[in-house]
């Protein structure tokens, strides 16, 4: 799946779960991402970055492979109030997993790797070999306007 359809995939998904979310992008830094509005009302900006299937010409249609969607998996609680980063790894992850995607052979927190990440955030592996990369960039507490510096995350949001 490529950047721009994984970004519409990943809005719809989160609205679906009732969450606020809306396409987010910072030029040709980051041309894809998503700003998510949890239900404190704290944002989470995370960028989408992709790694294309192995021979994919992006001039070209795309040709998604199709099997089976992944099992669900447990979907972490978030409160009302400040929300573990680790956990909202977990509970975004679980989202886009859980969506029912034929697309999509796994999905991971970064925090679920043998190596401690240096930004959260959360990877899709897709049956294509394709991959999405979706990193947390920045955050605001509940009525908080920017974001602050890039990758400068709290341990709560």
């Amino acid at each position: 799946m490529r950047p721009a359809r994984y970004q519409q995939f990943a809005i719809d998904t989160y609205r679906a779960a009732g969450l606020a979310a809306e396409p987010w992008e910072e030029g040709t830094r980051r041309p894809y991402g998503v700003c998510v509005t949890l239900p404190s009302g704290a944002r989470l900006w995370h960028a989408i970055t992709a790694q294309a299937r192995p021979g994919d010409d992006g001039s070209q249609p795309e040709e998604p492979v199709v099997k089976e969607a992944p099992n669900p998996l447990p979907l972490p609680e978030i409160e009302t109030g400040r929300v573990p980063v680790p956990r909202l790894e977990l509970y975004l992850s679980a989202l886009i997993n859980n969506a029912g995607s034929g697309e999509i052979e796994s999905v991971y927190g970064y925090s679920d790797r043998s190596t401690p990440p240096t930004t959260p955030g959360f990877g899709v592996r897709f049956w294509s070999e394709a991959r999405i990369y979706a990193p947390f960039v920045r955050s605001a507490a509940p009525g908080g306007r920017d974001g602050g510096a890039a990758f400068d995350l709290p341990a709560e949001i």
